[in-house]
């Protein structure tokens, strides 16, 4: 049945697709959803979670979807911190599942010149495939001509930063345009140094977004049921779940080109 109303005495399912990205799995099952939190990963039969943190999802998505559910949901409730605007332009720094992710949250809120970055031309192709209206490999091209040339010196309107390089804070406000916005979505592991006046002479905002809220969540299932926002193409390896020690080992090394591992079971 399509998934409506609140999930209640929820059983454990065999049919299920996980999806593997570095320090969390996130899974679909019995057409619910559960997470582990960033950290060591430990896998187990069956693992404990409230109800209340469930979500039903619609019929017409496929168990592999609803494992994107949450780092869509992340990327939704970046692009809500930034404000985002019709016709607003967004430079996002990393295009990895979350720079993804906000890419075609960014666009289904309204913005119209996107820029993509990364080092990797996969991610890119990946990332112009989603609807970025520019690309910028920062191994190869200069980052700032790139988007002083683009906006005629005057910066984005706001920038996402969805990797985790501190050197990435500063620059970044060379990059927003007067009175624009800059949002950490990123888990930084080590401090940043910043240049304050930067912030102060340019009247920028500065702020973080940390995962989602409930109704984020409800709006990434909805937009995906509804066709708006298609994810799938975040997927490029589908293996067996005793393939698991292996995909946490290519997220982690890159030893090819990858974005989202699905494991079936």
């Amino acid at each position: 049945k399509k998934g409506t109303g609140s999930v209640r005495n929820l059983k454990p399912t065999a049919t299920s697709a996980l999806t593997v990205t570095r320090g969390t799995i996130t899974s679909a099952i019995a057409r619910g959803y559960w997470e582990q939190p960033r950290g060591p990963v430990l896998l187990l039969n069956m693992s404990p979670f409230q109800e209340d943190k469930v979500y039903l999802l619609p019929d017409g998505l496929s168990f592999e979807e609803g494992a994107l559910v949450e780092p869509l949901t992340v990327g939704i409730h970046a692009a809500q911190m930034a404000g985002i605007r019709i016709g607003d332009s967004v430079l996002i720094m990393g295009s990895g599942t979350i720079g993804l992710a906000t890419l075609v949250a960014v666009r289904e809120a309204g913005a119209t010149r996107i820029i993509a970055t990364d080092v990797e031309d996969f991610n890119l192709a990946r990332a112009r495939e989603l609807g970025a209206w520019a690309t910028v490999n920062v191994r190869r091209e200069s980052l700032e001509e790139e988007v002083k040339e683009w906006t005629k010196g005057e910066g984005v309107d706001a920038t996402v930063i969805a990797v985790h390089v501190p050197s990435l804070i500063d620059e970044s406000l060379d990059l927003v345009r007067k009175r624009g916005r800059v949002v950490l979505v990123a888990i930084f592991e080590e401090e940043a140094t910043i240049d304050p006046f930067k912030i102060v002479f340019s009247e920028v905002e500065v702020v973080g977004s940390w995962t989602y809220t409930g109704k984020d969540f409800q709006a990434a299932i909805d937009l995906m049921g509804q066709k708006r926002i298609k994810v799938e193409s975040f997927i490029t390896h589908r293996w067996p779940i005793e393939r698991v020690r292996e995909a946490l080992d290519l997220v982690d090394k890159r030893t090819e080109d990858v974005i989202k591992v699905v494991l079936h079971f």
